[in-house]
């Protein structure tokens, strides 16, 4: 066998194992991960407050759900981690007027609630 057909041959070999390795890593690659975390929103202490952090959160792109508990002052988040990073959820959090883990609420939106909302 010349050395030519011998190249082409390893050509396609090598072609071969590409397109076997680029398949395999499109079936590997993810397109969700999906988490949860607790962020502590101690300000949170009423049915309108609870509507006011899960209205915001639930604007965000890849949040599946939050659980709000008053008693422990957390909110917990079900969201896709590849769409969402945890200081997101805390800024839109701080955003709608109220403190988050250790970011502090917006203070020209938090003094915009209603005083029931603030106290």
């Amino acid at each position: 066998m010349n050395n030519q057909k011998l190249g082409y041959r390893f050509h396609w070999l090598g072609v071969a194992v590409v397109a076997v390795m680029l398949v395999v890593g499109l079936m590997a690659c993810r397109t969700a991960d999906i988490r949860s975390k607790t962020i502590k929103i101690p300000d949170v202490k009423s049915e309108a407050a609870r509507v006011v952090v899960s209205n915001s959160l639930a604007q965000l792109e890849g949040v599946i759900g939050p659980s709000i508990h008053f008693e422990a002052g957390t909110v917990t988040v079900t969201y896709d981690s590849m769409k969402l990073a945890l200081k997101n959820m805390e800024f839109a959090i701080a955003d709608a007027g109220f403190s988050a883990n250790d970011t502090p609420a917006n203070a020209a939106k938090r003094a915009a609630l209603p005083a029931s909302l603030r106290d």
